[in-house]
């Protein structure tokens, strides 16, 4: 159903051996997700005893190409609040930050691969917990500086204060004006 075309499979097999001086079988990482869920329908209706634990790690590697795919904007979200929230667009803590995230991107998408194949929770949740948290820490930390930016901002006096009534009021009558 999802297979490729002879040439095609023989021209990556012939830059596989190229490339590393001898033939190498191609792993579960550079398969499509139509042979991994081929892979992981096949593995689910065999009868043998590690089947399930096989099946689940062909639906982690089928989620986690989904997930590496939307980190990118994640990380780029998480890269903008950083950079916002740098006194001074410091670049030093900028980069810091960055790389912390970074390492804090891999420890949770490692931590939720290991339990998504061990069958402690949905491949789907485990390998994309990584991608929610950090994307609802990001828009929780951006929201909170735009709320305290403005609250800083009233409370300097540096903030235009514009009264509901008076924008809503009706421009006063020429005879008003002129007695005021």
């Amino acid at each position: 159903m999802g297979s490729r075309p002879a040439s095609a499979t023989s021209g990556r097999e012939a830059a596989r051996t190229v490339l590393s001086g001898h033939a190498v079988a191609a792993s579960d990482r550079s398969k499509p997700v139509s042979e991994l869920r081929e892979a992981a329908r096949d593995a689910r209706v065999e009868k043998s005893p590690g089947a399930r634990t096989r099946s689940a790690a062909f639906r982690v590697e089928i989620h986690k190409k989904f997930a590496l795919s939307a980190a990118f904007v994640v990380l780029a979200v998480v890269g903008l609040v950083n950079a916002r929230s740098a006194p001074n667009g410091h670049p030093g803590l900028v980069i810091a930050a960055s790389c912390l995230v970074d390492v804090v991107y891999f420890v949770l998408l490692t931590s939720g691969e290991t339990l998504a194949e061990a069958r402690v929770m949905s491949p789907a949740i485990g390998v994309r917990s990584a991608n929610v948290l950090l994307l609802a820490a990001a828009l929780l930390l951006g929201w909170r500086r735009a709320n305290r930016t403005r609250l800083r901002r009233s409370l300097d006096g540096s903030a235009p204060r514009v009264s509901v009534r008076a924008a809503h009021a009706r421009p006063r009558s020429r005879n008003r004006q002129l007695m005021a």
